[in-house]
């Protein structure tokens, strides 16, 4: 068991109201400033308009997970007064002040007063009026460490009234922070505090804790009750030293010890509310052993901050499918022989980490990575780094499921989905390149579809984090040895291409575009040589991929083709200007994402389009003759 003793020895239970308490705030409303008080600027003050120049409330070295008052000066010419609501003292007997306080880099601080003043307007320059001062808090042995400052006495000038405002002052130049909490104007004790402290004791194996607290005075008191608000029984303590150890508690418990004073309340010492450090118990499907069963519609959530890494040789040297073993995961399990064959699909949009997904076959020590996925910005969101793909399940195997993080540092809260649809018969014959189909390069738009395009598990060097959903092509290049290649959508919603050149297992890759549609401008090709298309998007954005393959030296204005047309300048500013030997039927711009933005019907040999109002960036500029359309890509300056 690890015991931890708690520095912080809180003097005074300030939640009493019997005994004169004329301000009691802990800056925990919500609201900053709380109602009453003041954030005012003296004349040195030079604002900049950003929060760093005003006081605040923080969670920042709170003496418990609760706010506090705050004010940064990482800014120059600081002239900041934090002030009190006014203060009604009529009949209080020997007002004083206490508060707690931290400041941070204090050998560099400068002015940290603390005053009160009977003659403030409540608004405006508080410098017009008389403060007088209660303490400087500046002490450079206190460094970064919360202390109880006062009781300081206040005492009203004869005669000039009752009610008085209190003000923290500071002024500075890129120096030093300040905190302040639990502000309390009372009238004095006519009672001694005892004195404690509580020690920490964990049990961490057994997911509990106890706390051993010693009073070493009992104040002007005859006897103390230790109390506490975990609902063990009080103790009666009528010498001193002695500890007492009360408990145990759950971990994760937050557990309040007060020394009752057996007379006057106003003495209670409250020390602190005690939780033990502990890690949460990992989850009940930390280990693949305990892999949790889900179903088709099945809605999961849970965390892997406090999850181990089990199976960690699960997946091949070269991670396949983009994930990897090395972050803390749990584990799942879907048993498709009692599903059935399906499409599952798996979310974890809403997750709040970098998620990673692995399904695999197999047994422990023996798994095989079947399918796998990284982000998926369709799905989730654009810029977001959660998961979601789909595997095929084939109404045999058990699959298991590990969720866990992109990295080894990834770890967080979980949200997980799980649906289903009836497997998809793939009409694709051409999922990898020994089945590749041929296209011509005709300048003719065809439809492909990969809409049960299963994943492939090698990631391309322009996609490394998104599932690969692919088909693949051919194309014999022609004697020009030039090929214009686009993509359009159909009913996808991307169109990634990559182009590869040689024989199937030992292929160079020669372009690869991750852009939601692509166009390829290909040179130097060898006439009659075959070459490979390789197009994908990532397995939640299947459909249908219009794609043209185009002769590039067609589009120069010979007379052997009567279609041909000529387009400059290229790149454009204004106009882009269309020339051909027949009548330019239809004209449509498409923007990089496959969205017309612009159309015409010309009818004419030769027309402008006026490309003024487009953004910069690339454009697809397809051009339709005697029903022939050409695709060509402008870029817009």
């Amino acid at each position: 068991m690890k015991k931890i003793t708690f520095v912080m020895t809180f003097i005074l239970l300030w939640s009493f109201n019997s005994y004169g308490q004329f301000i009691d705030e802990d800056f925990e409303s919500g609201t900053f400033p709380p109602a009453g008080w003041i954030d005012e600027a003296g004349p040195a003050h030079v604002p900049n308009g950003t929060a760093d120049n005003d006081w605040a409330a923080t969670t920042a070295r709170s003496n418990s997970p609760t706010n506090s008052a705050f004010f940064n000066d990482f800014t120059v010419n600081n002239d900041k007064w934090l002030i009190s609501p006014l203060i009604d003292l009529s009949g209080a007997v020997n007002p004083e002040l206490l508060y707690w306080d931290n400041v941070n880099f204090a050998e560099f601080a400068g002015t940290h007063d603390v005053l009160w003043s009977e003659d403030y307007s409540g608004s405006g320059d508080p410098t017009l009026a008389t403060w007088t001062s209660l303490y400087n808090t500046v002490v450079e042995a206190d460094e970064d460490t919360w202390m109880q400052r006062g009781p300081f006495a206040i005492s009203p000038i004869v005669g000039t009234g009752d009610e008085v405002y209190i003000a923290f002052h500071y002024v500075g130049n890129n120096d030093a922070e300040w905190f302040i909490d639990d502000v309390l104007v009372r009238n004095a004790l006519t009672c001694t505090p005892a004195i404690g402290s509580v020690t920490l004791v964990e049990d961490c194996g057994n997911q509990e804790f106890s706390i051993e607290v010693e009073v070493t005075s009992l104040g002007d008191s005859g006897t103390v009750t230790i109390s506490n608000t975990g609902g063990e029984a009080d103790e009666t303590v009528n010498s001193v030293p002695t500890t007492v150890t009360i408990g145990p508690f759950t971990t994760g418990t937050s557990v309040g010890v007060t020394l009752e004073h057996d007379s006057n309340a106003a003495c209670n010492v409250f020390l602190g509310n005690t939780v033990d450090s502990c890690p949460p118990p990992t989850p009940a499907n930390d280990d693949f052993a305990d892999a949790q069963a889900i179903v088709c519609g099945s809605m999961m959530s849970g965390e892997t901050d406090s999850a181990t890494l089990d199976e960690a040789s699960a997946n091949p040297t070269t991670a396949a499918y983009g994930v990897d073993s090395d972050a803390p995961n749990v584990w799942f399990s879907y048993d498709s022989a009692t599903e059935g064959a399906a499409d599952v699909t798996i979310s974890l949009c809403g997750s709040n980490y970098d998620t990673s997904v692995a399904v695999y076959t197999g047994t422990s020590g023996s798994l095989t990575l079947v399918a796998g996925f990284e982000d998926n910005e369709a799905a989730c969101g654009v810029f977001s780094v959660q998961s979601e793909g789909t595997f095929s399940a084939n109404g045999t195997d058990t699959y298991y499921i590990s969720v866990e993080g992109y990295s080894a540092f990834d770890t967080g809260n979980y949200v997980m989905n799980v649906t289903c649809v009836p497997l998809c018969t793939a009409p694709q014959t051409n999922m990898d390149c020994a089945s590749a189909t041929a296209l011509s390069v005709d300048g003719m738009t065809t439809t492909q579809d990969n809409t049960c395009a299963t994943v492939n598990p090698t990631q391309l060097n322009c996609d490394l984090y998104h599932s690969i959903a692919d088909v693949w092509y051919t194309f014999d290049a022609p004697a020009s040895g030039q090929v214009n290649i686009v993509t359009a959508l159909g009913t996808a919603s991307a169109a990634h291409i990559a182009i590869y050149e040689g024989t199937c297992g030992a292929l160079v890759e020669l372009e690869c575009e991750d852009d939601a549609t692509s166009s390829v401008s290909l040179t130097d090709l060898n006439a009659a040589e075959t070459y490979f298309i390789q197009l994908w998007n990532n397995g939640t954005e299947e459909g249908t991929i219009n794609i043209t393959l185009s002769d590039a030296s067609l589009s120069l204005n010979t007379i052997e083709n009567e279609n041909a047309f000529t387009y400059f300048p290229n790149p454009v500013k204004n106009e882009l200007t269309l020339k051909a030997q027949n009548s330019i039927q239809n004209v449509s711009v498409f923007n990089m994402l496959g969205q017309e933005v612009l159309r015409a019907k010309p009818n004419t040999l030769e027309t402008n389009l006026n490309m003024n109002d487009l953004s910069q960036g690339a454009y697809f500029v397809q051009v339709t003759i005697n029903n022939v359309t050409e695709t060509v890509r402008i870029l817009k300056q």
